[in-house]
């Protein structure tokens, strides 16, 4: 009778996704992060350098991506922790889009 029952936090998407797919993807996003930097260092044109700063943006916003999948995923973290990677990831796609709209010339 005296059991304490554990609250569970509502959640309002709970997929069902393999840790190592957003594992590969965050790894794929730091990959065309450093594909894109590698671009804008050796390209000797503006449109190369361009094309190094879109693939650069694609990778911020993958690992944003990635960052928020995790937190939608993982039900073995705290809430706070799910929290502040939801926040964080929010913060790296907006950062990621911004820069994309200025990259891209929109």
């Amino acid at each position: 009778m005296n059991e304490e029952k554990k609250i569970e936090p509502p959640v309002a998407i709970n997929l069902k996704l393999s840790k190592s797919l957003i594992v590969l993807a965050g790894g794929i996003a730091i990959l065309l992060l450093f594909i894109g930097i590698i671009i804008m260092i050796a390209a000797d044109k503006p449109s190369g350098d361009k094309l190094g700063a879109v693939i650069y943006d694609l990778g911020i916003m993958g690992l944003g991506g990635a960052l928020y999948l995790g937190a939608l995923t993982n039900d073995e973290i705290d809430v706070n922790v799910r929290a502040a990677m939801i926040i964080g990831a929010s913060i790296i796609l907006a950062m990621g889009f911004i820069r994309g709209v200025i990259s891209w010339g929109w």
